[in-house]
């Protein structure tokens, strides 16, 4: 790679919802990109009011993969890092996933800023977890069901108040494992320092 030429493509989930959902890091890459892609169906119109003055900015919505892969490049030829917004989960099964793949011939670093997938994983799990809990306790309830399943979900019910303990514990551990995986995978270190 010629590092002279040295660009990275940011591709950072930013919708649909509300602008002020946007994390910093994100916030901070848009405004440091001389180029925003953004996909204007789905993507808050607010948030372009973070990219600097004289930015070029696209909606893509409109465009095919062939003309935002152009954008890609003609990005690189001017060495100008883009920010490349788009929905919230940068999963692989998300439209965006096919991006990456359909420029790999650029010489170009890719670095997607997810949303914090650990943290909400364990979000939905224990919503799913509480929920189930207090779900089975009111059908036991009210059915009056008693015996030993019934009974352990009445026990863990009149727990739930200091299960709010272990939560805090299992989040507190999540973001210590999220962050030294970032810092692990370098994460935070330039592109082109992680040639």
């Amino acid at each position: 790679m010629d590092m002279d030429k040295a660009m990275t493509v940011h591709f950072i989930g930013a919708g649909p919802g509300a602008a002020d959902l946007i994390t910093v890091r994100g916030r901070d890459l848009i405004a440091r990109c001389p180029v925003c892609l953004y996909a204007g169906s789905i993507v808050p119109r607010e948030l372009l009011g973070f990219c600097p003055p004289g930015a070029r900015i696209v909606d893509t919505a409109p465009l095919s993969l062939d003309e935002i892969e152009a954008e890609f490049a003609a990005a690189h030829a001017a060495s100008h890092d883009v920010a490349r917004l788009h929905s919230g989960d940068l999963s692989i099964f998300s439209a965006l996933a096919e991006q990456p793949v359909s420029y790999t011939h650029l010489d170009v670093y890719k670095r997607q800023i997810w949303y914090n997938l650990t943290i909400t994983a364990v979000s939905v799990l224990v919503a799913v977890l509480i929920g189930g809990i207090e779900a089975l306790g009111l059908v036991a309830d009210k059915l009056g069901l008693a015996g030993g399943f019934w009974n352990k979900i009445a026990d863990l019910n009149d727990g739930l108040a200091n299960f709010g303990y272990l939560v805090i514990g299992v989040f507190i551990g999540s973001w210590i494992v999220s962050y030294l995986i970032y810092r692990w995978q370098g994460f935070d270190r330039p592109a082109a320092e992680r040639v």
